[in-house]
């Protein structure tokens, strides 16, 4: 049968229209503005960036995840969040940055 255990995992789907490099703590945490009503802390959440960009700055790592690192500490953002992107070992950076 189905495992009713299953936990959702939510996907966020940014949207950079013709922005290639994301820089800024401001822009950061403006960003994770538009998703974080829809964030439950108890379950998976996983953010997809968009194809076209190729590069994150240390800046905006710290923005984006500021409220995460808040609310859940880096062992949340280590067990629960995930990346998609094909900046290569994005989610490795993001720990690193943010520890």
């Amino acid at each position: 049968g189905k495992d009713i255990f299953l936990t959702k995992n939510v996907a966020f789907f940014l949207i950079f229209d013709d922005i290639y490099t994301l820089l800024g703590y401001q822009y950061g945490r403006t960003v994770f503005d538009t998703v974080k009503n829809q964030i439950d802390y108890a379950e998976p959440i996983t953010f997809v960036f968009p194809k076209h960009v190729k590069t994150i700055g240390d800046s905006f790592i710290h923005g984006f995840f500021a409220e995460l690192m808040d609310e859940g500490g880096i062992e949340y953002i280590m067990k629960y969040v995930h990346v998609i992107s094909d900046i290569k070992n994005l989610k490795n950076k993001i720990v690193e940055t943010l520890m």
